[in-house]
């Protein structure tokens, strides 16, 4: 079906702006572009797979794609506000920037040519005279004490994996991304496309795409999200019931006893160190080194009393087991 995107009156179809690119139709529902995220990898999802994600991880998507737990989208407010806003910025990247942007049907997925479960669904398009063919629009809303890591660093890592992976889908040689900072500030910044990174990406999205398709579950890894994915695939406990662990969980449990032990030490000595500031200190509020380089302060902080609201969830503990006596002995 032909899709009229009135990008600058050019009453261009999707087939002609991106001849690569296959396309949903936009009669699509909210549901059914939910559903559609099951078939593959989409943009939003690209960092998380690599481990790159503060909210995502390699098994909490490989969890949610097998159908094990249910999508971070659905109830997420933040989200939620997120796409009220996002009309409203892709115009004001017009403003800025002097660009032609449209903003992109969100219920319409675009799926790469080659990859069928490479996915994504870009927040705009964008022409402009001084690049080659149509450029992706891609929009973030972020606190403002994130403000100082974009204008330092430039565009967060997280993110280029993001735009790349559509500019891979889509065929696009460049984008612009739009930051929203605490609702008050607003940035933008250009990405060009980089080939050898799209390559990479692209290999290990598809060996996790395989390991969906097999059902062989990712590593364990030290990401947040990963113990969160593990809490929700097993909330329960099979009582009085125990389960005996591979050969190879003795090498772990035998470096996590290290690791603890490292980190006592460490802990003592913190102490011991903070203790001789506060000493030096005294009855001062604050202390500065003589280098002038570093302050350290020792107010009086005074909290009120509060109640925590019943919870329940699952604690890892481990205790030494006692070896069992013979009998008679």
């Amino acid at each position: 079906m032909a899709i009229k995107l009135n990008l600058a009156e050019s009453g261009w179809t999707l087939e002609e702006l991106f001849p690569i690119m296959e396309a949903r139709a936009s009669e699509s529902t909210r549901d059914d572009w939910l559903e559609d995220r099951q078939l593959g990898i989409g943009g939003s999802e690209a960092a998380g797979v690599v481990g790159l994600d503060d909210y995502q991880s390699p098994l909490s998507i490989w969890s949610r794609k097998r159908g094990l737990m249910a999508d971070y989208l659905i109830g997420n407010e933040a989200m939620e506000f997120g796409r009220e806003f996002e009309p409203i910025l892709v115009r004001k990247v017009q403003e800025r920037t002097g660009y032609r942007v449209i903003h992109w049907p969100q219920t319409l997925r675009c799926v790469h040519v080659d990859y069928e479960w490479m996915r994504c669904t870009p927040d705009g398009l964008a022409e402009s005279d001084i690049s080659p063919g149509l450029g992706l629009v891609q929009i973030k809303t972020t606190s403002d004490r994130m403000m100082t890591e974009w204008v330092e660093d430039g565009v967060p890592l997280r993110v280029q994996v993001q735009v790349q992976h559509e500019m891979a889908v889509t065929g696009a040689r460049w984008a612009i991304v739009g930051v929203l900072f605490g609702g008050q500030k607003f940035l933008t910044i250009n990405l060009e496309r980089d080939d050898e990174f799209i390559e990479q990406l692209i290999e290990a999205e598809s060996a996790f795409w395989n390991m969906v398709q097999s059902g062989e579950m990712p590593a364990a890894d030290g990401l947040d999200a990963t113990e969160a994915a593990i809490k929700q695939l097993y909330p329960r406990v099979i009582h009085e019931q125990t389960f005996t662990l591979p050969v190879e969980a003795e090498a772990i449990d035998q470096e996590l006893q290290d690791i603890a032990s490292g980190i006592e030490e460490l802990e003592k000595r913190r102490a011991e160190l903070r203790n001789q500031i506060r000493l030096w200190i005294g009855e001062y509020e604050a202390g500065e080194l003589p280098n002038g380089k570093a302050r350290y302060t020792c107010k009086t902080v005074e909290k009120q009393a509060y109640q925590v609201a019943a919870t329940s969830y699952r604690q890892l503990v481990r205790r030494e087991i006692k070896p069992k006596k013979a009998k008679g002995k």
